[in-house]
C-alpha cells in the first residue's frame, strides 16, 4: 500500500463546557466531544450541487449556530456488498487532537485521505467523475462510454451535452455503471497547472510502500487461476497475445495460486510503486521506502476477508496504524509491538520530517532510500534490506521497453520527461 503523509500545523483553541469542547472557527463554533483525546465528527467543508454534481464543489456556508460534530460522518456514494450506500452531501472530515488544557503550543497534524477497503469502519468514497474531463480525447471517450453504459441517446457528443444528461441519472446507476477499471484519474493541465509528470517536486519528502501479498486479497479466491495472467494483460495492452506468453513463462511455475498472486504484487502494485520511486529520485525527493510483511491478529484486510495464508496483503497494516471496533480490546505481545513501531514511525516522520531522527530511537534506524534501493521490512522486528524484488523489476522494465506503446493506459511517459 503506498502512502504519502501530508504533514501542516494548525491552532485549536478549545473551551470545555458541558456540552463537550468547542472550538472557535473562521466558519463559526463547532462542538465536539471528549473521552481519551478530543474529536470533532463529521465537519463539512464543502458541498455539491445536486443539480450539477460533475462540477466543482463549493466551500460550506458559515455556520449560523454552533455544529454539533458529534456523529460518525456519512459515506460517499458506494457499493457495499452489491448495495448503494452512501449520501452525495458526504465532503467532511474527522478531527482528532489530544487533550492539551489550553496551552498555545502548535501541534503537526496527520492527515488520513482514505482509499479502499470500505467497511463500516473504514470508508471509501466513491468518485463520481474525473475533476478535469474536458481537453483531452481519452476523457471523452471515457464520458461518451459511461454515457453509452446507463443508456444516454448518441445524439449527445458534446462534452458539456453529455455532462449535462448525465447529471439527471440516478446514483444508483451511476455508481455502478462506474464500478470500472474505465474511471481512472486523468491529468489535466487546464486545472492542475505545471504537472507533476514535469518533475517540480522539490523538497519532498515520503513514505512510501507496500505489502509483502499485496494483490492476495484480489485473487485469494480466483475460480480460474489458469487464465488470469491472460485476462490482466488483456486489460492493460492491446494486441498483447505475445507478451502474455512471456508473462507466464517467467511467472507460472509449481504452485499456480502463489504464481498469480506474485504476478498481481509486482504487475499492480511494486513496479508502478518502482516507477513512482524513480521519478520521485530523479526530482531529489526524500524517500523513506518500507515493506510490510508482518503476519498478525491485526491485518486489517485478511481478517475482515478471513483470508487464511502468509504474508500481508493490500491495507493490512491499517490495523496496526488504526484500532478499528472489529478486533476487539484484546491485543497480543507481538502485534502490540508492531503497534508500536509503525506508529512511531508515522508520527516521528510527522513530527520530524524522519522516522528515526537520531539513533535513540527505540526502533531500528530507517535509512533513506539511496541507489542500493535499501528499505525497511516491518516484520515482527524491523530489518533494512535492498533491492526489493530486484530481479522482477528488472523483468518489468525489459517488458515494457517492448510493449509500453500497446498500453492502454497513462504508462507510456518517456523516462526524461
Amino acid at each position: 500500500m503506498c502512502c504519502i503523509l501530508c504533514v501542516f500545523i494548525v491552532f485549536i483553541a478549545c473551551v470545555f463546557g458541558q456540552t463537550g469542547p468547542v472550538v472557535d472557527t473562521s466558519v463559526g463554533q463547532i462542538v465536539g466531544l471528549k473521552d481519551e483525546f478530543i474529536k470533532f465528527l463529521g465537519i463539512p467543508y464543502a458541498f455539491i450541487d445536486v443539480n450539477d454534481p460533475f462540477g466543482p464543489a463549493k466551500l460550506h456556508l458559515p455556520f449560523e449556530t454552533p455544529y454539533h460534530a458529534t456523529r460518525n460522518p456519512v459515506i460517499c456514494p458506494q457499493l457495499a456488498n452489491g448495495t448503494l450506500q452512501g449520501d452525495i452531501q458526504c465532503l467532511n472530515l474527522n478531527v482528532y487532537s489530544p487533550i492539551t488544557s489550553g496551552q498555545k503550543k502548535l501541534l503537526p497534524v496527520m492527515v488520513f485521505i482514505h482509499g479502499g477497503a470500505f467497511t463500516e469502519v473504514i470508508m471509501q468514497g466513491l468518485q463520481l467523475a474525473s475533476p478535469g474531463l474536458s481537453g483531452k480525447p481519452k476523457n471523452y471517450e471515457y464520458l461518451t462510454d459511461l454515457a453509452v453504459r446507463v443508456g444516454l441517446d448518441s445524439k449527445y457528443v458534446e462534452t458539456k451535452d453529455i455532462v449535462r444528461e448525465l447529471s439527471k441519472v440516478s446514483m444508483d446507476l451511476l455508481v455502478n455503471v462506474t464500478y470500472s477499471d474505465r474511471f481512472r484519474p486523468c491529468i489535466d493541465n487546464s486545472v492542475i497547472g505545471d504537472s507533476s509528470l514535469n518533475q517540480n517536486l522539490k523538497d519532498v519528502k515520503i513514505i512510501i510502500g507496500s505489502a509483502s501479498k499485496e494483490s492476495l486479497f484480489i485473487y485469494n479466491n480466483e475460480p480460474n487461476y489458469a487464465n488470469l495472467i491472460k485476462r490482466e494483460l488483456k486489460k492493460e495492452f492491446d494486441n498483447i497475445e505475445h507478451g502474455v506468453d512471456r508473462v507466464e513463462n517467467y511467472y507460472l511455475n509449481n504452485n499456480l495460486k502463489n504464481d498469480v498472486v506474485d504476478f498481481g504484487c509486482d504487475f499492480i502494485f511494486n513496479y508502478p510503486l518502482e516507477r513512482s520511486v524513480r521519478h520521485l529520485m530523479r526530482s531529489n525527493a526524500t524517500i523513506y521506502r518500507y515493506l510490510f510483511s508482518y503476519n498478525g491478529g491485526r491485518n486489517f484486510i485478511k481478517f475482515r476477508d478471513g483470508i487464511d495464508a502468509e504474508g500481508a496483503t493490500h491495507g493490512d497494516e491499517l490495523g496496526y496504524l488504526f484500532d478499528p471496533d472489529l478486533f476487539g480490546d484484546a491485543i497480543t505481545a507481538r502485534d502490540q509491538s508492531v503497534i508500536d513501531t509503525i506508529t512511531t514511525f508515522w508520527t516521528n516522520f510527522a513530527k520530524f520530517g524522519d522516522p528515526t531522527p537520531s539513533e535513540l530511537s527505540p526502533v531500528t534506524l530507517w535509512p533513506v532510500l539511496d541507489e542500493r534501493s535499501n528499505y525497511i521490512d516491518i516484520g515482527t522486528t524491523p530489518l533494512v534490506e535492498a533491492g526489493y524484488r530486484k530481479d522482477q523489476i528488472t523483468f518489468w522494465d525489459s517488458f515494457y521497453e517492448e510493449f509500453g506503446a500497446l498500453s492502454k493506459g497513462l504508462y507510456y511517459v518517456e523516462e526524461n520527461v
